[in-house]
């Protein structure tokens, strides 16, 4: 049985395009695509493919599949419309089977006994045709000897009818039996010659299908054989050792975006346990950058289970923390579903910052409505999930987005997970109130005023709100004016009754501060 994957020496000659059949291949290739006058990069969006992958067929870095040269051949024909001529389909076709018996002679092997299988099967849908032809032949034959064997019989009738009459007569006729008689012997050879033919060709068809049946046999036991041997992506893979291999030498060489495309490759092909031993290859050889973007490839490429496992083979072994890229990337590309889900089997792999996959969500460029409908989506019992929300911190970038999260949630009945978002937004009291309510209407205003209110104690309200009084003063306390946003904030929290325990909390801290003194006073009017 033919090897089930080429050896590294022809991997690394394919790649460089040193392989003579590969790269008459792209040439013919090549001059076939010239003549659509498109580029290379809109064919491969016209056919959903790679850009990569139909360069390097083009270029003769990669054996181009027979489904690749069929499309490109109708492209072609529709361009010019008419055929290609059967010559250059032909030529392709070897060329092909060239270059595959040189890189990968088990496919190439497939490939022969599969060309074999279809003119196999020509043959006998030929034969068949023929037979049914002989058949028809045969009848007429049959046909024309009943025919001339009754006109023999009127013709011995009126010969010896005539015999008394002339001689001359009985001459005639007499030539007429022989000639008769010489068509039907003619004629009774032919239909034998016949038989005989019908008989080798019902032989032949019986010979051309057990060789069609065996055939049909070793191809499937050929293509389990070479199943065993093939990745994801459904082309023959290096061995992980080999792989490394190439490349370290190809990182060596100088080939950095040869190297960074093959890492990009295995996230999409290899297995995750393969991906998981490749991560922690780079790490102890410092590759970070690449090792990131294998990682992030996984993130977008990789089905919800895959991912879940992958996460736990690349935890930090010593602490059991996700990487980062990881967690980032998850966050910021799955659908909502997928991200509850992944929360939920990562949740033994946080990091007590809150490096966690809802904080990457808060922070991720992700729209504000996928954030609110993944949190949306936590189990309310899911005491864990709150607890990072609470353990969250905000930063000046963040603030606003957050308010508006905690706007929302609120809205849509997630209390609890508004108020735990709230809890964690207040420990620095850093930023303006006015700026956090300056994105928000009337109605939204209400809505955060009453988780602020529900999640915060009044005496942090307090503080943050005379530290916005002494950014906002810059004239005489007599001249103070209130921004209109924390005007009606006040308004809401005095709607709620809370209003005394508001002036109490301002007395109790620093009833002789300026800034104090202008909100007690403006609480009072």
């Amino acid at each position: 049985m033919a090897e089930s994957a080429p050896s590294a020496r022809s991997s690394w000659e394919l790649e460089r395009g040193e392989v003579r059949e590969v790269a008459e291949l792209g040439n013919a290739l090549t001059d076939l695509f010239n003549t659509l006058k498109i580029t290379q990069n809109a064919y491969a969006v016209r056919i959903s493919m790679d850009k990569s992958i139909v360069s390097r067929y083009l270029r003769g870095r990669k054996v181009a599949t027979q489904d690749f040269i069929d499309r490109l051949v109708r492209e072609v024909e529709t361009r010019r419309g008419a055929s290609v001529q059967p010559e250059v389909r032909n030529r392709l076709t070897q060329l092909r089977l060239d270059a595959l018996k040189v890189t990968s002679p088990a496919t190439y092997e497939l490939e022969a006994l599969r060309a074999e299988m279809v003119q196999s099967e020509r043959k006998v849908q030929m034969l068949v045709r023929h037979q049914e032809a002989l058949h028809d032949l045969l009848e007429k034959r049959e046909t024309d000897v009943r025919t001339v064997q009754g006109e023999l019989e009127a013709v011995r009738q009126d010969w010896t009818a005539d015999l008394l009459r002339a001689e001359r007569a009985e001459i005639v006729l007499h030539e007429r039996a022989e000639q008769h008689s010489t068509e039907r012997e003619r004629l009774v050879e032919e239909i034998t010659r016949l038989r005989a033919e019908l008989s080798e060709i019902a032989s032949l068809k019986a010979e051309a299908e057990r060789r069609c049946a065996d055939l049909e046999a070793r191809v499937r036991a050929m293509e389990e054989e070479l199943a065993t041997g093939l990745g994801t992506s459904g082309e023959s893979q290096l061995p992980l050792a080999l792989f490394k291999e190439q490349l370290a030498r190809l990182v060596e060489a100088g080939e950095q975006r040869e190297a960074s495309r093959e890492v990009a490759e295995a996230a999409w092909g290899r297995s995750i346990g393969e991906i998981a031993a490749l991560v922690a290859w780079l790490s102890e050889r410092r590759d970070y950058s690449r090792r990131d973007r294998l990682i992030a490839e996984v993130a977008h490429a990789r089905d919800v289970e895959e991912l879940a496992e992958f996460g736990h083979l690349v935890r930090n072994p010593g602490k059991g923390y996700l990487p980062s890229v990881l967690i980032n990337e998850t966050a910021a590309v799955r659908s909502p579903q997928e991200v509850i889900h992944l929360h939920t089997e990562w949740l033994d792999c946080w990091s007590p910052r809150g490096g966690s996959l809802l904080k990457a969500l808060l922070r991720s460029p992700r729209d504000e409505g996928d954030v609110v409908e993944t949190l949306s989506l936590l189990d309310p019992m899911d005491m864990v999930a709150l607890t990072l929300l609470r353990e969250l911190r905000g930063t000046p970038s963040y603030d606003r987005r957050y308010t508006r999260i905690i706007t929302r949630l609120e809205e849509i009945g997630c209390e609890d997970a508004a108020t735990a978002l709230c809890e964690n937004l207040f420990w620095r009291l850093s930023v303006p109130l006015k700026s956090l309510l300056s994105g928000l209407n009337d109605q939204q205003c209400a809505s955060f005023t009453g988780v602020l209110l529900r999640s915060v104690p009044i005496e942090v309200i307090t503080h943050w709100l005379v530290k916005d009084f002494t950014h906002s003063s810059g004239r005489a306390d007599d001249e103070f004016q209130l921004d209109h946003r924390v005007a009606a904030f006040i308004d809401m929290v005095s709607a709620t009754g809370r209003l005394p325990e508001m002036r109490a909390s301002i007395a109790a801290v620093n009833p002789r501060s300026a800034a104090a003194s202008s909100v007690l006073r403006y609480l009072e009017n």
